[in-house]
Parts: C-alpha cells; sequence; structure tokens
C-alpha cells in the first residue's frame, strides 16, 4: 500500500485519531457560546407599529411575556417593567411609547442574562411637518410663524444653534410661535423633537440688517437765508433736506461724508424746529434747533468794526487777525483795577439794539470772550439801560483763564434793576426805550489785574 501523510498501521489507531478530531472540533468552536438556562420569550406580534405617537399604547403578543423586566427600544433606550401597563401577563405585554423613545426595532430583555433579547418587531414615529414659515428674515424679539402638522411634538425651535424663547401652539397643532432671543443670529430652523429627532426647514433663515443710513451729530442754529451745517457721518448718502413741506433742498453748499452745509429756505419756519435728510436708504430726523428770521449777526450791538463803542474809559480796540476769534477787530482790556466806578466800552445809538423776537424769557446777552489773566474777586457790570447783569468774572476765570476764545451768555431775566438787586428786565421793559437807552460793560467791585478780549456782543437764545 501506498503511504499517506499519516502513518495509520492498524483500525484502531485510525479510530482514536478520529475522536481525537472531534474532540479538538467541538471544543474550538462552543466555547464562546453561552450556555441558554430558562425558557426564551417568544413573540406573535406587536401592534400598533406604524405611524406611533407619544402615548399610544402598544401591544405585544407571545408567551412568557411575564418573565421581560425591560424593553429596548432602538439602539439603547430602555423601557422599565414599570413602565408597563398593569393589563401585562405572560402572553400579552402592554405599554404607552414615552415621548422620547426613538424610531426603530423593540427587543425583549430578560432579567436572565443567559436569556437572549428577543426581537419583537419595529416601530415608526409621526413627526412634525412644516410647511411655512414667516417672516424669513429675523432680528431680536422677531415673532416666528411655523405653519404644518403634528407640530404639539415639537420640544425646542432653533435657528442656528440658538434656541427660541416663548412657544405657542394653537389648538389644532397646525400653528406654532417663538420669540428670537438678544442672541439671534441666521441659519437653519430646525424642530426638535423630545426624543432629539430633527426637522430642519429648507430655506436658512437670515439675520436682519438694518440698512446705513446718515446719522447726525449736531445742526447749527441758523436763519432764513443763511447756512446750517450739519455733522455726523454718512452724510455723502444725502439727496435732499426738509425743512418741512415745500421746503427741500437738494442743491448744497458744501457736502462730504462728514458734513453737510445747506443754505435754510426764506419760507422756512422759524423756532425751534426739526430736519429731515433724505437717502435712498431712507430717511433721519435731526435734533430740534433753532432757527431765527433773521441774521443773528443783525443782533450784535458790539462787534467793534462797523458796530463799534461809543465812548470808553478804559481798553482799546485792536486789529490783529491771529489774535482775534474770528479775525475782525475785537476789544482788549490789560490793566491793573482799582475797583473803582469806570466804563469799560458804551454806547447809546438809536436803533442800535434789534429786538425783533427777543424776549426776557428764553434769551441772554451772549458775547466771545479770552480771559488770559484776571484777579479772584473781581466783579463786572453788563448794562442794558435800568437793568444790569452781576458778572463775578474773577471767581469764574482767576485760576486759569479761558484758555482762548469762548462764548459766555447773560440771561436777559437775570438783568435787574437797582444795580443789579432789584426787579428782574422783563420783555415789556426790554422794549421801553427810555429804559433801555444805554448797554455798557463797566466796573462792579475789587480791584487786581485784568487781561482779556471780548467780541460780538449781541442778543442770542439762551442755550438749554
Amino acid at each position: 500500500m501506498k503511504k499517506g501523510i499519516f502513518n495509520i498501521k492498524s483500525g484502531l489507531e485510525l479510530c482514536l485519531f478520529l475522536s481525537l478530531l472531534a474532540f479538538s472540533a467541538c471544543d474550538e468552536d462552543d466555547k464562546d457560546i453561552p450556555e441558554i438556562i430558562g425558557e426564551v420569550p417568544t413573540v406573535k406580534s406587536l401592534s400598533p407599529s406604524q405611524d406611533l405617537r407619544p402615548g399610544d399604547l402598544i401591544t405585544i403578543t407571545g408567551t412568557l411575556l411575564d418573565q421581560v423586566k425591560q424593553l429596548r427600544i432602538g439602539s439603547s433606550y430602555l423601557l422599565g417593567s414599570d413602565d408597563f401597563e398593569a393589563s401585562s401577563s405572560a402572553t400579552s405585554l402592554v405599554f404607552a411609547l414615552p415621548a422620547k423613545a426613538p424610531a426603530g426595532e423593540v427587543y425583549l430583555v430578560s432579567a436572565s442574562q443567559t436569556i437572549p433579547n428577543v426581537l419583537a418587531g419595529s416601530v415608526t414615529l409621526v413627526k412634525p411637518m412644516i410647511s411655512e414659515v414667516s417672516p424669513l428674515v429675523v432680528d431680536v424679539a422677531t415673532n416666528v410663524v411655523i405653519e404644518g402638522a403634528d407640530l404639539d411634538l415639537v420640544s425646542t425651535i432653533s435657528i442656528g444653534d440658538v434656541i427660541l424663547t416663548d412657544l405657542i401652539l394653537n389648538e389644532t397643532n397646525t400653528e406654532i410661535q417663538a420669540t428670537c432671543p438678544e442672541n439671534i443670529k441666521g441659519g437653519v430652523l430646525v424642530l426638535t423633537m423630545a426624543n432629539n429627532d430633527e426637522i430642519e426647514f429648507g430655506t436658512p433663515l437670515t439675520l436682519y440688517v438694518p440698512p446705513i443710513l446718515p446719522e447726525i451729530a449736531s445742526v447749527s442754529d441758523g436763519f432764513l437765508g443763511g447756512t446750517i451745517t450739519i455733522t455726523g457721518s454718512n452724510l455723502d448718502m444725502v439727496t435732499s433736506v426738509s425743512f418741512g413741506e415745500g421746503n427741500e433742498v437738494s442743491d448744497f453748499v458744501s457736502q462730504t461724508a462728514f458734513k453737510l452745509e445747506v443754505l435754510v429756505p426764506a419760507s422756512a419756519s422759524t423756532g425751534d424746529v426739526t430736519i429731515t435728510l433724505d437717502s435712498e436708504n431712507g430717511a433721519v430726523e435731526s435734533p430740534a434747533f433753532n432757527i431765527l428770521g433773521i441774521d443773528p449777526a443783525q443782533y450784535v450791538f458790539f462787534d467793534f468794526d462797523s458796530k463799534n463803542l461809543g465812548w470808553k474809559d478804559l481798553g482799546d480796540v485792536i486789529s490783529d487777525a491771529e489774535l482775534s476769534v474770528d479775525g475782525s477787530k475785537f476789544y482788549e482790556v490789560n490793566a491793573t483795577v482799582d475797583g473803582n466806578w469806570t466804563t469799560y466800552f458804551a454806547d447809546n445809538t438809536a436803533g442800535r439794539l434789534n429786538l425783533e423776537g427777543v424776549s426776557a424769557d428764553g434769551y441772554a446777552v451772549k458775547m466771545d470772550i479770552n480771559v488770559i489773566n484776571i484777579s479772584s474777586g473781581i466783579v463786572l457790570k453788563f448794562r442794558l439801560g435800568s437793568y444790569w447783569y452781576v458778572w463775578n468774572i474773577g471767581d469764574a476765570y482767576s485760576a486759569s483763564g479761558t484758555d482762548g476764545w469762548t462764548t459766555v451768555y447773560f440771561p436777559l431775566n437775570q438783568f435787574k434793576d437797582d444795580n443789579g438787586n432789584g426787579t428782574a428786565l422783563t420783555t415789556a421793559a426790554l422794549n421801553d426805550a427810555s429804559l433801555v437807552n444805554e448797554w455798557a460793560l463797566t466796573a462792579g467791585w475789587n480791584g487786581g489785574d485784568v487781561h482779556v478780549r471780548i467780541d460780538n456782543v449781541g442778543f442770542d437764545v439762551m442755550p438749554e
């Protein structure tokens, strides 16, 4: 006989060899298979199983169902026996579908680890449906309205990763509203169910971006026929300026992004007014400012040029453009005074005072001043005929002067007769030429050093 791979000499040896092979094969195949100890539950049916909603009762029929201690729905959601209905038995297991349960396969889990999980079937769920969302452009506090079906299954609503607040559902579950919080941003609108399933709306929502508009920082006071100056930003966008109906101006004196100069129409309203700046992106309204009926320069009664002083005791008119507030002449006093009576400058020219529209309440004597040096305690007075304003200039500026030109206002209703100690000036008295027949800056009391420059003395609106 020809020999093979194995040299087996007898039938006994062959039997022993085959027995060893069989023993080895069985040991290798069975060592990882757990031993089943106990009876395995069986399943006949699971119903209902399609288009389920939270709270729906599901019945599993079969055998040994009383041995089931848990149900596993999907990959990891577990439902304990305490959640089974009381009517459950060995042949029928009844449970209500939890809101957090996912769709997927349902397994029976026995108490014993030696009994394998048993597939009972699978379930599908009803999901919310979106038919319409409005608006598609959102901002802080925007109320978003979602229309569709089964919207009662919505747990949260988000845009991007921002969760909306204040959910309101209608009675038919076909409309739900939510409010955009302060940190709202654009993105996909997502409805999230209690089981974390998500339903997305196909059209992303965008965050509202306000249009760029002109911004007004200030508007200078003006007069009919004069020029006002508007400062701010984006002023190069302005296409027209409205001073009221029928008074639109589109031809500007000058225009940049930061400054706009406009002529005031002769038919514009006077007093405290606002104007409207129009642009292609929209209109903005200015803060209130004052428009006079005539050029404010006409209210000036001392400019030391064409409207010069009538007489003086102290100081001189100076012509020095570099030292001037506006390049014109001004008045300067640079002296040591003893506190005795003296007139700095005065006038009584008939018709010099323009009182059109001027009232004691709301108006003032205004003048530009540059205090270089003044001793503490020095008091000056401004005179309007029989009425005087007491100006504590020494206490106001003795420390450091004015550091250049500035403007001061003396309220007309603080002018008083009896050398500044009596009754206050009224509008009627202001217009009485027998009472207001001279105007002057004079000494008050106390001596010391006085070095001051003055220009553009006249009436003006008292600032607020």
